[in-house]
């Protein structure tokens, strides 16, 4: 054997060594391609369902749940994650393959082909509350609004699911800072439930659709919300919304229970306040020394 061919087999045998030097406890390279990818997927539920940036303690469990997936412990994957980072080389062949997965889900949402079907919402009877205007167009010279609304219904109840829905597309030369959309859930008792998702003045038409759940067994007050609302602005405008429709899903099977449901919670919360305020009347006489 030449020189040169001996050199070739050592470089063959170091790699190999180098490569079975890998800790017991770290996972594959496959593994944590898939790991990976599942967190991304994750992280794109919680921006849908506008949570990303709550707190990660909050949102533990979901990734304990990817990691129960892949049949992994939170020790095996941060033990991973330090030798992954510890060899560049193969970390950055790993998250080739993620962005590669990555793309390929992404095209796959983009033609339709997760539509969501949510079946514990086919026994839900709806109607669309929207009875304003369902489209809008803001130009330089409009007044600058963050375009709220607010809505009341007699027939709202605890358990509803309301949908916003809209398409909106907010130029580049709009100087909106960060835009959102939020939506929220007012209930009599001073509480609130509320959604958020981030928009993009990129000059591009995308749907929306945030669906949030009345929670709280008090009194619905109203829903309530605002389009086109940011972070800062500079008075120019240059955004559209149409399509826009606010869908209340009900059970009105369990109408009757949830009514005297929400009735006892609303007298609970009276008498509090009632007796609050009658305790707070209540003056101690003093006595009188003689």
């Amino acid at each position: 054997m030449s020189k040169g061919s001996r050199l070739v087999v050592l470089m063959v045998i170091f790699v190999l060594a180098a490569c079975n030097n890998r800790p017991a406890e770290v996972i594959s390279d496959e593994q944590m391609c898939q790991v990976l990818v599942d967190m991304h997927k994750l992280d794109g539920v919680f921006f849908q369902k506008g949570i990303l940036y709550i707190p990660d303690s909050n949102k533990e469990k979901y990734y304990q749940s990817v990691l129960k997936k892949h049949a992994i412990t939170k020790a095996q994957f941060d033990s991973s994650m330090v030798w992954f980072t510890r060899n560049p080389d193969r970390f950055e062949k790993v998250y080739e393959s993620v962005i590669q997965d990555v793309k390929t889900i992404q095209t796959d949402v983009n033609r339709g082909a997760y539509h969501v079907f949510d079946t514990t919402l086919t026994y839900y009877s709806k109607v669309n509350l929207w009875k304003k205007t369902r489209h809008y167009e803001f130009t330089a010279k409009s007044r600058r609004t963050q375009l709220r609304f607010n809505v009341t219904d007699r027939q709202m109840l605890m358990g509803d699911v309301y949908l916003l829905m809209f398409r909106q597309i907010i130029a580049p030369s709009d100087s909106c800072i960060d835009p959102y959309t939020v939506l929220t859930i007012n209930y009599a008792n001073g509480k609130s439930d509320s959604i958020v998702h981030k928009a993009y003045n990129d000059g591009k038409w995308r749907k929306f659709k945030l669906r949030l759940t009345a929670k709280s067994d008090a009194q619905i007050k109203s829903v309530s919300g605002a389009f086109l609302a940011s972070h800062g602005y500079k008075g120019k405008m240059n955004a559209k919304i149409d399509s826009v429709a606010l869908v209340r899903l009900f059970d009105a099977t369990a109408k009757d229970s949830l009514t005297k449901k929400v009735e006892k919670a609303n007298q609970s919360f009276f008498q509090r306040i009632f007796k609050h305020k009658t305790d707070s009347s209540v003056v101690t006489p003093t006595k009188t020394l003689k």
